[in-house]
């Protein structure tokens, strides 16, 4: 037999758990056949808190991207500097902030998210407390054409935009 766990006095309460188990038995049952069902599937299975992580992540990777087409740089890193003052009452392990920056980037931003993702990454670290420098670096292609790279330093680690970064030549750092 099987017992339901949960405030069984609150039929509100209850109603929406048996909805949100019934959904992701529907879901589950889809994921064969549909990727994106899978996808939706992955996303509900996750903890309430991380999932308004992921959201949250979501939307400002999608404001800074439009952001970085509308103004010039040192305009919008004013603004997100002034919007990263420590107020988060949710305590996100830093790892966790990455992951969720990284894996909302793979669908909002598409190609080059390098810049977008760390910026994001910064402002989420910097409201939460932890410590966050942006790091930018240069190097020359094999036709002599520039490429840049954007990454972030947590505790002299990299936390998002990590890979080789040895080729490339840092600017001085944005904190």
């Amino acid at each position: 037999m099987r017992v339901i766990r949960g405030p069984l006095d609150n039929p509100q309460l209850v109603a929406g758990w048996c909805i949100e188990k019934l959904f992701l038995c529907a879901l589950r049952a889809s994921a064969v056949k549909y990727p994106i069902m899978r996808r939706l599937y992955k996303f509900f299975r996750l903890p309430r808190g991380e999932r308004w992580l992921l959201i949250k992540a979501a939307l400002l990777l999608g404001v800074i991207r439009i952001g970085l087409r509308l103004l010039p740089f040192q305009t919008l890193k004013r603004l997100l500097d002034s919007a990263s003052q420590p107020r988060a009452t949710d305590q996100f392990s830093s790892d966790r902030i990455a992951w969720a920056v990284t894996a909302a980037g793979r669908y909002v931003l598409g190609d080059k998210p390098c810049l977008t993702q760390a910026l994001a990454v910064q402002l989420l670290f910097k409201r939460r407390g932890y410590p966050a420098s942006l790091r930018i670096g240069v190097a020359r292609k094999e036709r002599g054409e520039l490429q840049a790279h954007a990454w972030v330093e947590s505790d002299d680690k990299v936390v998002v935009g990590g890979g080789d970064l040895s080729r490339y030549t840092q600017l001085p750092a944005f904190d």
